[in-house]
């Protein structure tokens, strides 16, 4: 349905209930939540829920309603709460689409195993077919076997006549093609499909952010009504497009502003997120303190309906504030709720570093990829994490800065430039480290390194790198990205020269040290889980051998 039908169906409602008033119908009141929430307005479709939920006969259908809001605002952890509350109502025994539904969530918070084995429990329910197929193709899209999953897509969308449905399968075939750099092809599916569901317009912005259109993209986002209510992931893709348009005061003064109007908590967390990129020093750090007592707020006046997604989100402050005791107490409170979302692998892997003494302890095994940016840095992150390593890729996913010397001691493996500045200091620091030399030939990756600069950031050439890294309002994450790049890069005469000055400084160190602690790993080559799990003496995963972060097709050559 477009959007002006949904406005013809909520002036419907309006005028239903205020032509019957007290003779409501229950059932009215949820049809009229339903249309707040396909019109975008969440917090009033939301409000709305939550009154429902008070009145014992409205309250089964409100706590239904509220875990489909959580679900369409990608809010997984307050989601997976709501069904948990569902089930312990009674007689409040999920029906069969509804474990499916739930299923689905346990998918986006990375929780597969569990998953899989509701839908196995499903198989052969009548009606749930396709439902089952497309959550099934979106586990394999989660574990990386793309073209399975489209295999799966295309059966469905060739038999299956349900709209709603068509459509979840056509955004997942989109995303599959987006993962498979078919961009043109996912492209003009999310237009498509935006022209029904405004939800997947952050899809479409991506796709314009990795092709290097950052101003169509924020023409776009400008395109939108102000009185939409804006979601945390446009907000995220409004940042990338300013970062790479280099127009970080304007970024800061719109964080600013998001900062002062939200109480949402999904878009605090986007904040939490952006504010390492766009402020240093004590600048970030009153604007970390000042979402603290926004959370405080927050929980006092939600009370035990305080969106879970919190208590992550408190963890991870804490920790970028590095006060661990109060990240501690708050981590035994919460570790096995269902709260900590997407970070919880890491949020554990920290809160065990912290507990296991000596703290730090310099004599625990590190991997370090010490590879330069566009040497297959993301795909060594990626499959070090799947070898269940805690993996930090060139910035702490948990705090949202760029690695530190603090992460060294909490996590198992680190990749990307900030790796490359010290690696002959942090050989000695840790004893028991290895370290991964990712390697491309110089040619295709001084190709790959501008394109990728240009692509992302507008910046045309080794001189306007250099002098645009002068400049803190145009270079994200400030100065300490602008240190990292003068040192690695732009104390050379381009970009050649310092791939040949760093080639030869890893060389030469490892030259004498024992083989056992340093790999030439070279993905574009061929090498795969062989000679990674051979030199880090582990089983080869049942999964293919991750290849993330490519560049578009049309922008990269056939050996990029």
């Amino acid at each position: 349905m477009r959007q002006h039908r949904w406005a013809d169906a909520l002036a419907h409602w309006d005028g239903v209930i205020e032509r019957f008033g007290a003779k409501l119908e229950p059932n009215w009141l949820a049809g009229r939540a339903a249309v707040l929430i396909e019109l975008g307005r969440f917090d009033e479709g939301e409000q709305a829920l939550r009154a429902m939920a008070d009145r014992a006969e409205l309250r089964m259908g409100a706590l239904t309603g509220l875990a489909h809001l959580a679900t369409r605002r990608g809010r997984w952890s307050e989601a997976l709460e709501w069904w948990e509350m569902l089930r312990g109502e009674p007689g409040g025994q999920l029906n069969p689409s509804q474990m499916a539904q739930r299923a689905g969530i346990l998918v986006e918070l990375g929780q597969l195993d569990e998953a899989e084995e509701i839908l196995c429990g499903l198989a052969g329910q009548p009606g749930l077919e396709n439902f089952l197929a497309i959550r099934q193709a979106t586990i394999l899209v989660r574990r990386k076997k793309l073209p399975d999953a489209l295999t799966i897509l295309d059966s469905v969308l060739a038999h299956c006549s349900d709209v709603g449905q068509r459509l979840n399968a056509t955004a997942l075939r989109a995303r599959v093609l987006y993962g498979l750099g078919r961009l043109d092809e996912a492209e003009s599916m999310y237009r498509e499909l935006c022209r029904d569901r405004p939800g997947h317009l952050e899809e479409l912005l991506q796709i314009l952010s990795v092709t290097g259109r950052p101003a169509e993209a924020l023409e776009l986002l400008d395109s939108i009504s102000p009185d939409s209510p804006e979601r945390p992931q446009l907000i995220s893709k409004r940042f990338i497009c300013l970062v790479a348009l280099r127009r970080l005061r304007e970024a800061r003064t719109v964080f600013d502003r998001a900062m002062e109007g939200t109480e949402d908590p999904a878009v605090l967390t986007c904040l939490f997120e952006f504010a390492p990129p766009l402020f240093e020093g004590w600048d970030r750090t009153k604007r970390w303190l000042a979402m603290l007592e926004k959370i405080d707020r927050l929980e006092r006046g939600r009370g035990v309906s305080a969106d879970p997604s919190l208590s992550a989100l408190r963890l991870r402050l804490f920790l970028a504030l590095r006060n661990h005791e109060g990240f501690l107490t708050l981590f035994d409170q919460v570790k096995d709720s269902g709260s900590l979302g997407a970070h919880r692998a890491n949020l554990h892997a920290a809160a065990h570093a912290l507990r296991n003494l000596p703290f730090p302890d310099f004599k625990r095994p590190k991997i370090f990829g010490i590879g330069l940016s566009k040497t297959g840095t993301t795909s060594l992150a990626s499959a070090l994490a799947m070898l269940g390593l805690a993996t930090v890729d060139w910035v702490n996913r948990l705090t949202g800065e760029m690695m530190s010397d603090d992460d060294l001691h909490l996590f198992d493996a680190f990749t990307d430039t900030p790796c490359c500045i010290d690696f002959e200091g942090n050989y000695y620091k840790f004893p028991n480290s290895k370290f991964i030399y990712n390697f491309r030939q110089p040619q295709e990756w001084e190709h790959s390194w501008g394109s990728h600069l240009k692509r992302h950031y507008s910046l045309s050439s080794f001189q306007d790198a250099k002098r645009r890294m002068m400049d803190k309002d145009e270079i994200h994450h400030g100065t300490k990205h602008a240190g990292i790049y003068m040192s690695l890069y732009f104390n050379h005469a381009d970009y050649a020269e310092a791939f040949q000055t760093y080639d030869r400084r890893v060389r030469q160190f490892f030259a004498d040290k024992p083989k056992e602690r340093f790999l030439e790993f070279n993905v574009f080559a061929g090498d795969s889980w062989e000679k990674l799990c051979a030199f880090l003496d582990c089983d080869i995963p049942s999964v293919p051998f991750p290849w993330d972060n490519r560049a578009p097709p049309a922008k990269r050559s056939n050996t990029d």
